[in-house]
């Protein structure tokens, strides 16, 4: 294989102890086996603190996508270094019993630190990191039963030495008359200590969409103040990081970090108006405030917190804090509060039925880690035969200038976004579709939203396996999380047409008003184009999945993998039927 497969640099601005990296590799058919052991290859040798996956094969059972994951340590990497797989010497698997213990109430792992991560076996989302304990918490005006319904854990290994250990964990939580599912991830690092939380929370009930129109205020909707992961903390001191300024608030007891808007020019938009269709955002921006007082306040926030005890030191940040607001860090009675969805101070989140949203936060006990800056050799990638039609000398043609306008100046993605002020926990990442103000120029902007029509999800992240630039992976990593959380139904107690399906595009030149991203409302007029249906729901003919594929090839997504294996169900059950009696009396009929 090519010496030169990707490459790492680091983000600016870089002040990380380590970088964490994350990547699909493809391979040549008929190269390495499922069973080989590979590993990662830098400027100084074996990377040990890494590992590699098969996660797709050829027809002939020989790898055809690769799964790599490891950290380098952020001083060692000077500016951007290239990087490479290939084939290490066999031996036995290493079994250590001291790693991973487990009993009817924990599941203990050892790191190689000696610290120890405990999780418990009987409650949703309850772990320790030595005596710092984390548990669910909800906040929430009707009463909270959670459970835990299942969990299970994999060894990702390095050759042959364990590396990490993913534990998951699915439950429920019981709000009223109302489920709520949860899907947990822990991936804990046995080196360094580091893990890694993704959260899915689901509403997994059917919507009533009546007449074919899906607007908030769904009787099966589920309302929410607040779910947060709580840690009881007992630390000599605790230090937040609010952008490039470090405050020491140990000596606040109680304080709160509130992002409740995107604090852009357009914080106000009516791509957030509620079930009444009024915009109640309470403030532009973040606030922190203690003791009653605002102390500090802004656009935007990235807020990392530093718990120390005489013992060990914990790093805690939450991926993407200020643009999937309302987000908070809350501390009252010597616990912290780490929003995973609504936030203390905003109006309740409405999670509609079907509707699901996943969180992400990391703890370390090994300083701060950042996510690395990848690109993957466009002629390697060529070479492999993984991906159909994909040739690197596209990127210089003369129609390349016109696309790279998504990515630079007035019109890129970038600027629409803000135009229409896309963020908040429901609508980041999607794209604003512009073109359906035809009717209406002299407005300012127009609420309407893509749902990945003709895959845009596959077309940038084709870009930025073409040119490198990683505001194309931006973009599409954005768009492809979004797409299967908020655009694909996630209910499977609808009908065979409706449940699993992927929601069309806003309906042709009207607005969205309180339909969100689910096509129609009740609220837009009617014969606005020939032969306007005015409601429905999602439709076979707006099915994309090549994106979503690609993405979990290049980044392991599950929440992409299982999204697209959903559209994958739908689209058989749309044109073929569920294969329940019922399913074939229609298609007799």
């Amino acid at each position: 294989m090519p010496a030169k497969i990707f490459h790492l640099s680091k983000p600016a601005p870089n002040n990380a102890d380590y970088l964490y990296f994350k990547v699909g590799v493809p391979s040549p058919k008929g190269l390495w086996q499922p069973n080989d052991p590979i590993g990662i290859c830098g400027p100084d040798g074996l990377l040990e603190n890494a590992s590699v996956e098969a996660q797709l094969l050829w027809p002939d059972g020989s790898v055809r996508w690769f799964l790599s994951e490891g950290y380098v340590a952020a001083c060692d990497l000077i500016e951007s270094a290239p990087f490479s797989l290939e084939k290490i010497p066999a031996t036995m698997p290493v079994i250590d019993p001291n790693i991973i213990r487990s009993d009817a109430k924990t599941l203990d792992i050892t790191l190689q630190s000696g610290h120890k991560v405990s999780i418990s076996r009987h409650e949703l989302l309850a772990f320790k990191l030595n005596n710092t304990a984390c548990t669910l918490l909800v906040n929430n005006d009707s009463e909270a039963i959670s459970t835990l319904d299942s969990m299970h854990y994999s060894i990702k290994r390095h050759a042959v030495t364990p590396h990490a250990v993913s534990v998951y964990q699915q439950g429920s939580i019981q709000l009223g008359g109302l489920v709520l599912q949860i899907r947990v991830e822990l991936s804990v690092n046995l080196r360094l200590g580091d893990i890694q939380l993704t959260a899915t929370l689901i509403n997994p009930q059917r919507a009533e969409h009546a007449n074919g129109q899906w607007d908030l205020g769904d009787p099966n909707s589920i309302y929410l103040q607040e779910i947060a992961l709580r840690i009881d903390q007992a630390a000599s001191s605790l230090s937040l990081s609010a952008n490039r300024d470090v405050m020491d608030v140990s000596g606040f007891p109680d304080f709160h970090l509130h992002q409740a808007s995107s604090g852009k020019a357009n914080w106000q938009s009516r791509v957030h108006a509620d079930a009444s269709g009024q915009v109640a955002l309470p403030f532009k921006g973040y606030r922190f405030s203690a003791n009653q007082d605002i102390l500090d306040s802004g656009e935007q926030t990235q807020p990392h917190i530093t718990l120390k005890t005489p013992e060990y030191q914990v790093n805690l940040e939450v991926e993407q804090f200020w643009q999937h607001f309302p987000a908070a860090i809350t501390q009252q009675d010597n616990t912290l509060a780490i929003s995973l969805m609504g936030a203390r101070g905003s109006p309740v989140t409405e999670l509609q039925p079907g509707e699901q949203k996943t969180r992400k936060l990391r703890l370390s006990l090994s300083g701060k880690i950042q996510t690395a800056e990848i690109s993957l050799d466009p002629a390697f990638v060529r070479a492999t035969g993984a991906l159909d039609l994909f040739h690197p000398a596209s990127a210089q043609q003369p129609l390349s200038a016109l696309i790279q306008r998504g990515v630079e100046g007035a019109d890129s993605f970038f600027h629409k976004r803000d135009q229409l002020d896309e963020y908040g926990w429901r609508h980041f990442g999607e794209l604003y579709a512009d073109h359906e103000c035809a009717l209406t120029p002299d407005q300012d902007y127009f609420v309407s939203h893509y749902n990945n029509q003709y895959d845009p999800v596959q077309g940038m992240l084709s870009q930025w396996l073409l040119t490198g630039n990683a505001d194309w992976f931006t973009l599409g990593d954005d768009l492809a999380r979004h797409v299967a959380d908020i655009d694909v139904y996630h209910s499977k107690f609808d009908k065979p047409e409706y449940a699993g399906g992927l929601f069309w595009h806003t309906d042709h030149y009207v607005e969205a008003y309180t339909a969100t991203h689910r096509t129609y409302s009740r609220h837009q007029p009617s014969n606005v184009y020939d032969d306007h249906a005015g409601g429905g729901g999602p439709g076979g003919q707006h099915c994309y999945t090549s994106g979503l594929l690609l993405h979990y090839l290049l980044t392991g997504n599950q929440t992409s993998k299982e999204a697209c294996l959903s559209l994958c169900q739908w689209i058989e059950n749309y044109y073929e039927g569920d294969g329940s009696l019922n399913g074939l009396l229609l298609a007799l009929k």
